[in-house]
């Protein structure tokens, strides 16, 4: 368990141990920079990574890595790994925003909350083919999907007149959402709305 109260945490060598804790409360490997600041706060210190140092533990031990910023934890992403999952927003040591439980492996977690909106997908299709409706989400971090952050999507409903074989007639429909997670997995900051699509 390496910390500071305030102020970067700069790893450059490897932290490595056997230990294979992977409790909901303890882990094998602990490092926290700018444990003073609360959760929610982006400032206060950030975990830098300089160079290609590892951090591993024992088999199925957990190393959780405790930062400030997206943007001022350099090296972190490359660390975990883009697109992993293994991210939390809005949330330390004492506070946690999010429900999806950490893994065994690297785990990242920010005091930064970012804010992100979900909305309906524009689509295109042949009049008599199928919708493939999607949505996204604006501003994710660290190459975290709609799917890792939210644990269900809405369902999708096309408004506006439709044939007598109760396929909507050729023009524009809005795409309205209903349903889906009303709060992210992963710690997002999330109203809960889903804007519409066409």
């Amino acid at each position: 368990d390496i910390a500071t109260l305030s102020g970067d945490l700069t790893v450059a060598r490897n932290v490595t141990t056997t230990d294979s804790t992977a409790t909901a409360t303890t882990a094998a490997v602990t490092l926290n920079a700018g444990r003073n600041a609360a959760a929610g706060t982006a400032a206060g210190g950030n975990l830098l990574i300089a160079g290609t140092p590892a951090i591993s533990t024992g088999a199925g031990g957990r190393a959780t890595l405790l930062t400030g910023s997206i943007d001022g934890s350099t090296g972190l992403t490359a660390l975990v790994g883009g697109g992993s999952g293994r991210f939390r927003y809005g949330s330390d040591e004492a506070q946690t925003r999010y429900t999806l439980a950490l893994t065994p492996g690297l785990n990242a977690i920010y005091r930064e909350q970012p804010a992100v909106t979900r909305r309906v997908d524009e689509q295109t299709a042949v009049y008599g083919d199928a919708v493939a409706f999607t949505t996204s989400v604006s501003a994710l971090a660290n190459g975290d999907t709609d799917a890792q952050a939210f644990a269900a999507a809405p369902s999708i409903a096309v408004g506006g007149s439709v044939s007598g074989a109760g396929k909507p007639i050729v023009g524009s429909h809005v795409l309205t959402a209903t349903g889906g997670s009303g709060t992210s997995q992963l710690g997002y900051a999330f109203d809960g709305q889903t804007s519409e699509g066409t």
